[in-house]
């Protein structure tokens, strides 16, 4: 460098805002302990579970019979939660093998959980539960084992009262 050039007059004035305002949120970041790290729902079998990073932070729900909870989805204004509840294998009144699973919805504390579709056949399964940009209604999915094999159906049900829509119903 030859006598008189300066090291940074290269970058334009407003740049050293974005530099410093960055400057200025890791060190927020490290004043409070570091890089924050992002909340999970995670369902670990028979558990639903809240995991800060790589800890666990809280267990919002856990059932003790054997079932499953699978594809737990927040809904988008934080409140609620709707999740799948695949059921352990029991006989049905003929002996059949039933292994459905049902539709839930709780608070997002894990609070007040209540069935909101069951399983209308044997071997029924819902997945994939999605809520939709009211909140107060989730699209799922049915999987049907049928004579000529499995059929995938899309349904809708009002999550507050549980009206099932989709299938062979009309809207």
């Amino acid at each position: 460098m030859g006598a008189g050039r300066q090291l940074f007059t290269w970058a334009p004035a407003w740049m050293w805002l974005f530099w410093l305002a960055g400057a200025l949120v890791i060190a927020a970041g490290f004043l409070r302990g570091g890089e924050p790290q992002p909340r999970f729902l995670v369902s670990t079998g028979a558990t639903l579970e809240i995991w800060h990073g790589a800890d666990r932070e809280s267990m919002l729900l856990k059932f003790d019979d054997g079932s499953s909870i699978n594809y737990p989805a927040i809904s988008e204004d934080g409140v609620m939660i709707a999740f799948v509840r695949l059921l352990p294998v029991i006989k049905d009144a003929q002996g059949n093998d039933d292994f459905g699973a049902d539709l839930y919805v709780a608070n997002v504390d894990g609070s007040q959980p209540r069935v909101v579709v069951r399983h209308s056949t044997l071997s029924e399964i819902i997945e994939s539960p999605v809520w939709l940009p009211s909140g107060r209604e989730v699209a799922f999915q049915i999987w049907l084992l049928t004579v000529t094999g499995v059929l995938g159906v899309l349904a809708l049900v009002r999550a507050v009262r549980g009206d099932r829509r989709g299938r062979d119903q009309k809207a």
